[in-house]
């Protein structure tokens, strides 16, 4: 194993790194070997943004349920203010996906998307599927609701449809710092592919 390909051992935890290419370190797949994902989650963000292990918080991601198998963690440093948060996802074969992996949603859907109902869907794809940013529009967002209502939008609730071409979710999402809204509707194919149409309102 080359010095760069390497497991990270953490409190019992070990991440291994894999896809490890020609004197790059590339967080492809990394996977829990054992231990605790809260404590797994926490050092692949150490790793991944030179983050003091101790400074990161980690936390369910609230809103999205786990299920199947699939379990899903927010990081941020509140050391950092006003700092990023990022989210990471583990799948039942204990693979991690983080924000340097692709494909992320595609996979959640694909591992454990089975009778998962639209709302569920169109939060995997609104966190882990590179929508651009902002938040699933619900009855709590009063300015998105106003606009949606004035594109001639009656119903803000995402919709999900299941046919021999995949499946396709749509839904609403408003982005607060810029004051936008976006419809956004995602088709993951039979091939797992997620193909993403947006469009501002």
């Amino acid at each position: 194993m080359r010095a760069w390909c390497r497991a990270i051992p953490v409190g019992g935890v070990a991440l291994v790194l894999a896809g490890c290419l020609s004197g790059k370190e590339q967080f492809v797949n990394p996977s829990i070997a054992a231990g605790a994902p809260e404590d797994a989650v926490r050092a692949l963000a150490a790793q991944e943004f030179d983050w003091s292990q101790g400074d990161i918080e980690v936390v369910p991601i609230q809103g999205l349920t786990s299920r199947q198998g699939c379990q899903f963690f927010s990081a941020r440093n509140p050391r950092l203010l006003d700092g990023p948060v990022y989210g990471y996802a583990v799948l039942p074969d204990r693979t991690m996906l983080g924000p340097r992996q692709e494909g992320r949603a595609a996979r959640i859907l694909l591992a454990c998307g089975e009778g998962g109902d639209a709302l569920w869907w169109a939060t995997v794809v609104a966190r882990f599927g590179g929508t651009g940013g902002g938040l699933l529009v619900d009855e709590h967002a009063p300015s998105a609701l106003r606009r949606l209502k004035a594109s001639g939008v009656a119903d803000h609730r995402p919709t999900l449809a299941r046919s021999a071409a995949g499946a396709v979710v749509t839904f609403y999402t408003h982005d607060y710092s810029r004051s936008q809204t976006w419809r956004v509707r995602a088709t993951l194919t039979p091939g797992g592919e997620l193909v993403l149409d947006r469009q501002m309102l």
